[in-house]
């Protein structure tokens, strides 16, 4: 088994390729009972240029149909990473999109597997599992307003279209340079980039990590992917007993019912996991919808509660 990191960045040991490592190892430890080989391909090591509209690879009956004609240093790369058994591709943004070496790259990847067809079907020889960390200077407030969402999202749905469907992560606000003071960057505060940093590049790396173990988590079967939904569920029951625990210790703590019914900080907690399942690849309406349904419920036992300790 084989899984590749395609590091978009020129740089081989800063955000991109940290946070590429992390999701390799994540890799490995979530197929511990096999025999896996990972590599980091650093894309900046090799010449090359972007697809050259020769239309070789499309060719009917052509020696190159289905697979990129040009010949140079990412040839024999791009043959190796078709054959993969996962795919993890990182760049940072550079004037609002991926880099042009990365974009170059999968010019070259994935355009001979696009066919012409009515539905631009793939011809990819194997339908791996993929994933996309960006890293960006720009705080996630701005990415949103930005556009770069619509952006670095066309370049998923073309992966999904050709491969799979990717497993995406972004790590914001990220530390650019090692002595600020070096640099023409007063639009920055050298002191809240690093406190930012301090806390914030951990949990990222944490997420890349975890990301890794998700991306080789593929089921077998209809069975397989019960049984992890069933342990799934396990672990969810158990951790809402105990909010619930602590809910009914809340009610201790409480005035009266507008306590505990506590709009205020019920909206809170909605913006708070709004926010978490988009760090998370997760559709913040679904967990908006489960959270007021479940709070609802527990506001219901916090008000009998808290009735029963105040009578």
């Amino acid at each position: 088994m084989k899984i590749y990191a395609i590091n978009g960045s020129p740089r081989k040991n800063k955000n991109t390729a940290a946070l590429l490592q992390k999701a390799l190892d994540g890799v490995k430890e979530s197929v511990k009972d096999k025999e896996i080989e990972t590599e980091i391909i650093n894309l900046y090591d090799f010449k090359y240029t972007g697809c050259k509209s020769c239309f070789a690879c499309k060719r009917l009956g052509g020696k190159s149909y289905g697979k990129c004609a040009i010949n140079d240093d990412i040839s024999a790369i791009l043959e190796k990473v078709s054959q993969a058994d996962g795919i993890i591709f990182g760049s940072p943004i550079y004037l609002s999109n991926i880099t042009g070496q990365l974009q170059s790259f999968l010019e070259r990847l994935l355009f001979p597997y696009l066919l012409y067809d009515k539905n631009y079907s793939s011809i990819a020889p194997k339908k791996m599992p993929t994933a996309f960390i960006y890293t960006m200077n720009t705080p996630k407030e701005k990415m949103d307003k930005m556009g770069y969402l619509s952006i670095l999202k066309r370049i998923d749905g073309l992966l999904g279209n050709i491969f799979t469907k990717p497993l995406v992560m972004y790590s914001n606000d990220t530390y650019q340079f090692d002595d600020y003071s070096k640099y023409e960057a007063e639009c920055f505060s050298e002191k809240e980039k690093a406190d930012h940093r301090k806390i914030q590049f951990p949990l990222d790396c944490q997420k890349a990590f975890e990301l890794g173990e998700i991306l080789m988590n593929n089921c077998k079967d209809l069975n397989e992917v019960r049984e992890n939904i069933d342990e799934i569920d396990d672990q969810i029951v158990k951790l809402i007993a105990k909010r619930s625990y602590y809910v009914r210790e809340a009610a201790n703590f409480k005035k009266d019912s507008e306590e505990v019914k506590a709009p205020k900080r019920v909206e809170k907690i909605i913006e708070k996991v709004r926010r978490l399942a988009d760090d998370n690849n997760l559709n913040p309406n679904i967990i908006e919808a489960v959270y007021r349904n479940m709070m609802n419920c527990f506001i219901n036992m916090e008000l009998e509660e808290h009735s029963k300790i105040n009578k």
